[in-house]
């Protein structure tokens, strides 16, 4: 029999579980959440477990299928699903465990991911008592958490959030004219545009541009659409603006067949705007002198 408190259990659902579609079960589940279990779902990715499953039983950890793990560092199909549980377990509160890990490297891209536990070979093979975690396996990911806080992170980022804080970093390195033609191209790679532009506005109202192929035909900022903004279809035209004030725009063309969405466009408003230091004070006076 359980005891009342169960504050310090955590209650795992197997595939046979799953797959019940007994209404007892969710009641079950209610009860054990009122008492302080945590509910954790085994083998997410693995098809039976899907996001169907996961909405009914609403887990407080999720432990991800050794077959979407494995391999993970090299398949960045695999590096997207897994992100993609890490967001969902975040929006409600939950946690997400990585079963089968084999290697160092998909050790670390974990890690990037935010996955924030992990089993497998890599970290101890299964003993009792409970086995110390491989050396290797901490300094990998000591290492990586490091890299992170410091912002010396090396190799392709994993993560969106990652990709976006490199897109930054290299904004933030612009000193000069030669250098802005670079950071505009890791900005469009970042947000999957096909071509871009980035135009200063001058004293006079005039666009000129100081990277890529202009997309639109102005010439003049349009005082009476302060926002400069246009999402239909594959254009995107975003003020590039700082202390009230609209120093440029940021052009953007999507890949043929393809709108913008709604959170590219929102990422789209934060690279514009990390433009701005590089458009404003003595930058863009350099700019336009060259």
């Amino acid at each position: 029999m359980l005891p009342e408190d169960l504050s310090e259990m955590v209650i795992e659902l197997t595939e046979d579980d799953l797959f019940s579609s007994d209404s007892a079960l969710d009641s079950i589940l209610d009860e054990l959440r009122q008492r302080g279990a945590r509910i954790a779902v085994d083998d997410a990715g693995a098809g039976y477990a899907g996001f169907t499953q996961l909405l009914r039983i609403r887990p407080n950890l999720i432990k991800l299928d050794r077959a979407l793990v494995h391999g993970v560092s090299e398949d960045k199909y695999k590096a997207a699903l897994i992100a993609s549980f890490v967001s969902f377990a975040r929006s409600i509160d939950a946690l997400v465990c990585a079963e089968g890990i084999e290697t160092l490297q998909d050790l670390r891209t974990l890690a990037d991911l935010d996955v924030t536990y992990g089993q497998g070979y890599v970290l101890s093979p299964p003993a009792r008592p409970w086995a110390e975690v491989d050396e290797s396996a901490v300094a990998s990911c000591y290492a990586a958490w490091q890299a992170a806080l410091h912002g010396h992170a090396g190799g392709p980022a994993t993560s969106s959030d990652g990709a976006l804080e490199r897109v930054a970093a290299t904004i933030a390195q612009v000193r000069g004219p030669e250098e802005i033609a670079s950071a505009l191209g890791e900005a469009t790679r970042d947000l999957g545009a096909e071509r871009a532009a980035l135009r200063l506005v001058t004293h006079d109202g005039s666009l000129t541009t100081v990277a890529g192929t202009p997309l639109t035909a102005g010439a003049r900022l349009d005082a009476n659409r302060p926002e400069f903004a246009n999402a239909a279809g594959r254009l995107l035209v975003l003020p590039v603006e700082h202390g009230g004030l609209t120093y440029g725009v940021l052009e953007l063309l999507a890949p043929e067949g393809r709108p913008w969405h709604r959170n590219e466009i929102h990422r789209a408003r934060v690279v514009a705007q990390l433009f701005a230091p590089v458009l404003s004070g003595d930058a863009a006076l350099r700019l336009v002198a060259a």
